[in-house]
């Protein structure tokens, strides 16, 4: 089975769970993450182990996979680190493979340094749980770049440490997101997608991260992972849209899958 397309429950930010994983759905998507970020939006909620089992099994229902959670946090935090314990935990008993975070921390290699012996307790966590962790390159954090992300894996060497790849982040550092993808592919699990516009190193308006009009060429990055063998899930995640209505938060949502689905079928993954 070649990729598919999935969806970042975050698109949904500000509508409930439920409402969130009906739009998925009638967006036309395969799958389903769903973020269990608190303030930004916690579809999935450790606290709450029968919500979250009625909520899985919702989508399930409907027909969507739940390929991911999303549980970004600041790694370098003990406190935030409990928390993604127990999303892990949550992760392991709901069958949900992947949790993606970043590290946190500053573009730095003291920073890198100092979250090497952190992402080797993460790993053994996420693998206790059985599930994997996917630590995406993140502008500004600690694990930031193509190179940065590739220290990390042969640092920590725990098998259920894997990248998480957005190439957003990629390009915003000066990367060319399509070489980036083919250097990252071996050791991918997860890849969250979206579009910018900024000539800088804001993500922009949500609007401007809808696939296909912004700065990055999406066609040249799937066909990169895809030549690499990549064949997992492709989940668009746009931040920012808690303030929006239903009816943008689906332009949005529809109009990424419709032109994501066009390259898919061009690219031939």
């Amino acid at each position: 089975m070649g990729m598919r397309l999935g969806c970042n429950s975050v698109v949904f930010a500000g509508r409930t769970a439920l409402e969130a994983v009906g739009y998925v759905r009638a967006a036309g998507f395969a799958g389903v993450e769903f973020a269990s970020i608190p303030g930004m939006a916690e579809h999935l909620a450790p606290g709450d182990v029968p919500g979250a089992r009625e909520t899985v099994a919702a989508a399930r229902e409907a027909g969507l996979d739940v390929p991911a959670i999303e549980a970004a946090t600041d790694l370098f935090q003990p406190q935030a680190r409990e928390r993604l314990y127990r999303v892990f935990d949550l992760a392991g008993q709901l069958g949900i493979p992947v949790v993606t975070t970043g590290s946190a921390g500053s573009s730095t290699p003291e920073s890198l340094q100092a979250f090497l012996p952190i992402a080797r307790d993460v790993a053994r966590r996420a693998g206790g749980a059985g599930v994997r962790w996917a630590c995406k390159p993140h502008v500004g954090a600690a694990v930031y770049s193509t190179q940065s992300a590739l220290d990390l894996v042969r640092a920590v060497d725990e098998p259920a440490l894997a990248l998480n790849y957005d190439p957003t982040h990629l390009q915003r550092v000066g990367e060319d997101p399509a070489i980036a993808a083919a250097a990252l592919a071996p050791h991918l699990c997860h890849v969250h997608i979206r579009d910018y516009s900024s000539p800088d190193t804001r993500i922009g308006p949500p609007e401007l991260q809808t696939a296909g009009r912004g700065l990055v060429d999406l066609p040249a990055v799937v066909r990169a992972l895809a030549g690499a063998g990549y064949t997992g899930y492709l989940d668009l995640e746009i931040i920012g849209t808690a303030s929006m209505d239903a009816v943008r938060q689906m332009a949005i949502a529809a109009g990424s899958h419709g032109y994501l689905s066009r390259i898919l079928r061009e690219v031939g993954a």
